[in-house]
């Protein structure tokens, strides 16, 4: 079929309308499901999120300390925090702590001590944030944590600073007093037996 150049300008006008009421309708589309997200996403309530990172600051044979970031609330204002705490040989964890909305540091992190723990022993940690629906969704895990052995601690208060042709062997102020004691038996005595004063690091060295 043969078109003259008057039939064809008329198909073109009614490809371009055609066209444009389909790109109206797409555009009126993703207008709404925008609408629909933000209304959906403001409405929704829930429990808040898990908290699956916890951080681990410090730890001794006694105690550690731990971090966490506040999770999503899920549009309802988190209130608290519980902290819980369990040993291998218990599959239930039990509650051992609550921590206030804010107490938040600088950086936005929350902080919590657990205390009058057992040396070298095996514990798992989990924090849930609790607001008006109830305690948030808890972990499938908790955060695993053992605690520094006593032999650890005492020896980590020794320390070494310089080169291998100049070193230092330090000891902290407190426990200066105590004395230089003898090497146990068996134990080579080092050469170097006088305690002398470091002025650079105020530390007695050996």
């Amino acid at each position: 079929m043969f078109l003259d150049e008057e039939d064809r300008k008329a198909i073109q006008q009614d490809q371009e309308r055609i066209f444009q009421i389909k790109r109206v309708a797409a555009d009126k589309r993703k207008e709404y499901d925008q609408k629909m997200k933000e209304t959906t996403t403001k409405t929704f309530t829930d429990r808040p999120d898990t908290i699956d990172e916890i951080k681990l600051l410090h730890c001794t044979p006694d105690s550690f300390a731990i971090e966490w970031k506040k999770p999503c609330d899920n549009n309802i204002l988190i209130t608290h925090f519980k902290v819980y705490l369990k040993t291998q040989e218990f599959d239930e964890f039990e509650p051992i702590g609550d921590l206030a909305i804010e107490e938040v540091d600088e950086n936005g992190n929350f902080c919590y001590e657990v205390t009058g723990l057992l040396a070298s022993y095996d514990y798992y940690i989990i924090v849930n944030a609790i607001n008006a629906q109830g305690e948030g969704y808890r972990p499938k895990y908790g955060q695993f944590v053992r605690t520094m052995s006593q032999d650890m601690y005492n020896t980590s208060s020794l320390y070494v600073w310089g080169n291998n042709e100049s070193s230092e062997l330090g000891l902290p102020e407190e426990l200066i007093t105590e004395g230089v004691k003898e090497p146990a038996s068996g134990v080579e005595k080092n050469k170097i037996t006088k305690p002398v004063k470091s002025e650079k690091f105020n530390q007695m060295v050996y």
